[in-house]
């Protein structure tokens, strides 16, 4: 029987949100959530109970608003959003300390953010409103390579990996789910996901087949892992407004937020993403 966790509400204090982004989930069962407008990442423990939180600044102490966060095999935070005109990715360590900054493209469109967890490279997803692509950056921070155009990406928005270290991206606007291998040569599939009466696909569900929680995503190459299309449901259903939970080292949880409020499910077999509008 899944676990239902409902956390915070609307506002500026402890446990509230202001436009929550994205959610990660730890080795140790703890929910990390983007809490975009105030500048912060808050983290929850699986009784909902809220713990700590810290800004979302740069080493330099600028302050950005996050749109994404993920956690590294190392469990290093990272996060990508904005600061004035500025868009970047910053690494935190676990106790939130800013560690290092990558610059990006001034966009005026959120993105996603994920680590692959055995080659450790660092993806964001990009768009100009036109056409999209991902980022791939090496531990250091130095760009590698960029892949998506060629494919017909549009927008971009959420980009996690596989337990192979495949590389997955969902399109808001195409309604695609692209596939690539670790370095971002697609193995030759692109799947139309849902139909125009379903809705825009929002996000991707990953999808681990564990018995319980807490044994990190990559912790055995035999246990098979699988990316699932998430689109937008109504707003009586669990997801409404929400976005991804943990991909790299988390347990198995789906979150989503409406109205202020986080619902998080456990023991529900996967982890995923879902985005309002």
């Amino acid at each position: 029987m899944a676990m239902v966790i409902l956390l915070g509400q609307k506002g500026s204090g402890p446990g509230e949100f202001a436009n929550p982004r994205g959610v990660a989930m730890s080795a140790e069962n703890e929910i990390l959530m983007a809490d975009m407008f105030n500048r912060r990442v808050q983290v929850h423990d699986m009784k909902g109970v809220h713990r700590r939180q810290f800004p979302t600044a740069t080493p330099g102490g600028y302050m950005v608003a996050p749109e994404d966060v993920t956690i590294d095999g190392g469990g290093n935070l990272w996060i990508v959003g904005k600061y004035g005109t500025n868009s970047v990715a910053v690494k935190y360590n676990r106790d939130g300390l800013p560690l290092a900054t990558i610059p990006l493209r001034q966009t005026a469109f959120v993105r996603g953010v994920a680590v692959n967890p055995k080659s450790h490279q660092v993806l964001v997803t990009e768009t100009d409103g036109r056409t999209g692509e991902v980022l791939m950056f090496g531990p250091d921070g130095g760009q590698e390579r960029r892949f998506g155009r060629q494919e017909g990406m549009l927008h971009p928005w959420y980009v996690t990996t596989n337990m192979e270290g495949n590389i997955l991206v969902s399109d808001l606007d195409t309604n695609n789910v692209y596939m690539y291998n670790p370095v971002g040569r697609i193995p030759g599939q692109v799947q139309r996901t849902l139909p125009p009466s379903g809705g825009p696909l929002h996000g991707l569900a990953r999808e681990h087949h564990r018995g319980g929680l807490g044994e990190p995503a990559g912790g055995g190459a035999d246990r098979p892992g699988r990316a699932c299309p998430v689109r937008r449901l109504g707003s009586r259903e669990t997801l409404g407004r929400g976005d991804r939970a943990g991909r790299a080292d988390g347990g198995d949880v789906r979150t989503a937020e409406h109205r202020g409020h986080f619902h998080t499910l456990g023991r529900g077999g996967w982890t995923g993403s879902s985005r309002g509008d």
